[in-house]
């Protein structure tokens, strides 16, 4: 991910305390921002991998968010155990239960549910 690219993001980010779920498409010579809209098929977002905190005066990249690149869902929502907005590279499924496991294994809390706008806790749901 270059910084013009980052910059957007977290702007885009501050901008939607709620979360979001988003790409990067590459049009007519440019990167633009993509809402990603919830399908069957791209249904449930586990977190993959922490790409950056925004807290009230500073940011914090983590390392490889630079090798992140276009296409790559990111997802983002604050986080108020640690009172700033996390943005991450999220993984989409069509199933919860794909969903789960893979949140499990990655020792997530919840995954979220973007047709029904909801988190579901993990270790309720298996």
């Amino acid at each position: 991910m270059n910084p013009e690219m980052l910059n957007r993001l977290i702007d885009h980010a501050k901008h939607r305390p709620d979360g979001f779920s988003v790409e990067f498409k590459y049009i007519k010579n440019k990167w633009t921002i993509r809402a990603i809209h919830p399908t069957q098929k791209k249904r449930y977002a586990v977190a993959r991998k922490t790409l950056v905190e925004i807290y009230d005066d500073h940011y914090m990249i983590y390392p490889g968010t630079r090798q992140i690149g276009g296409y790559t869902p990111i997802g983002g929502y604050y986080n108020k155990d640690k009172k700033c907005y996390q943005i991450e590279q999220i993984g989409l499924y069509e199933y919860n239960i794909d969903a789960l496991f893979v949140a499990d294994y990655l020792n997530q809390i919840a995954i979220y549910d973007l047709i029904n706008k909801r988190e579901i806790l993990v270790k309720e749901a298996l």
